[in-house]
């Protein structure tokens, strides 16, 4: 079997430790997937090199199509092989960035194609490389691979088919994805893993993934707001409170907003600090949709604080809220 470092010497590292993440709220790219040492410049093309380090900075400074450009012109002059595989995603991913996603899965597939031309392994290659705890070229492009197909899934609104992928990684490659070079692949991995479990309302499995998980910066109030709303399922208020402030942020989209708002009005209501459950839950009625509102009977819970805090015709318009937006049929 071929080692990485035999076919490449160090390019694997060189381009696992580029590989592109997108954040959660702000959708600015670039992250490492891996931590392995830098090739050593000689081993590479410096003037490549700078252009893909250039491509990189334009990409997180939200240009995702100045680097698309750059990566298109590397992808042009690189023949078939690991390193037009490597190109191949880092464009994939800003092309999601940019919202092109139709494209984006065209440029997941010529990827696959990739997969056959790599150096050393050609029409050889398994369809499922069988996981090993070496660096190894076949199964380490897999698990490329398959953590691609599951940001694209996630991109084009397929949360249970990008959930069962990600099952089928972790599961399939629990031996490479220990290896050091793709440490921040598998806590991101972990991290949707946590978030689309959550989202198919699989809580307690969802908190496995969130509580092991280390975010970094631009991923912390996703995850905060994720397992924020985990321990106020499991009725762990004081964490839930505390995590669900700190997901707030000046960029985090409205709808999101409105959601940590109820879930912390619930925890702050639970801790008996009935002013600040107040406080949230009006916020919450400012910004979320009606069916929202409805659903988790917000006008009941702002009828219900005011009540005890003794603010008896404040509660009674609530009361009247209520009762108006029980009368809507859900659609």
């Amino acid at each position: 079997m071929l080692s990485v470092r035999t076919v490449f010497a160090v390019r694997y590292e060189f381009y696992a430790d580029r590989a592109v993440v997108s954040s959660a709220f702000a959708m600015q790219p670039l992250k490492p997937l891996g931590t392995g040492k830098p090739t050593p410049r000689k081993q590479v093309d410096g003037s490549r090199d700078k252009r893909l380090k250039g491509a990189e900075r334009l990409g997180s400074a939200g240009k995702p199509d100045e680097a698309v450009r750059i990566v298109r012109d590397l992808v042009r002059e690189t023949p078939d092989g690991f390193e037009r595989f490597f190109l191949l995603y880092y464009e994939m991913c800003w092309l999601l960035d940019m919202g092109a996603v139709v494209e984006a899965r065209s440029k997941l597939n010529e990827m696959q194609t990739q997969m056959s031309h790599i150096d050393g392994l050609g029409s050889q290659m398994p369809v499922d490389p069988q996981d090993n705890d070496q660096e190894e070229l076949a199964a380490g492009s897999a698990v490329v691979f398959r953590f691609a197909e599951t940001k694209l899934l996630i991109k084009e609104k397929n949360e249970p088919l990008a959930l069962a992928a990600l099952e089928d990684l972790m599961s399939r490659y629990p031996r490479q994805l220990s290896q050091r070079i793709f440490d921040e692949l598998r806590r991101e991995a972990e991290m949707h893993a946590g978030m689309l479990l959550a989202n198919a309302d699989r809580w307690l499995e969802a908190g496995v993934f969130l509580e092991r998980t280390v975010p970094t910066k631009q991923y912390k109030p996703i995850w905060s707001y994720y397992l924020g709303q985990y321990y106020c399922t499991v009725r762990n208020y004081r964490r839930a409170a505390k995590l669900l402030k700190e997901s707030i942020t000046s960029n985090m989209p409205p709808e999101w907003q409105s959601r940590a708002r109820y879930m912390l009005g619930l925890s702050e209501y639970h801790l008996a600090h009935v002013k600040e459950a107040k406080r949230n839950f009006e916020f919450c009625v400012q910004t979320a949709d009606t069916e929202y509102i409805r659903k988790n009977n917000i006008w009941g819970w702002l009828e219900k604080t005011s009540r005890d805090l003794g603010l008896i015709d404040e509660a009674e318009r609530h009361r009247k809220m209520r009762e108006e937006i029980e009368d809507i049929s859900p659609n």
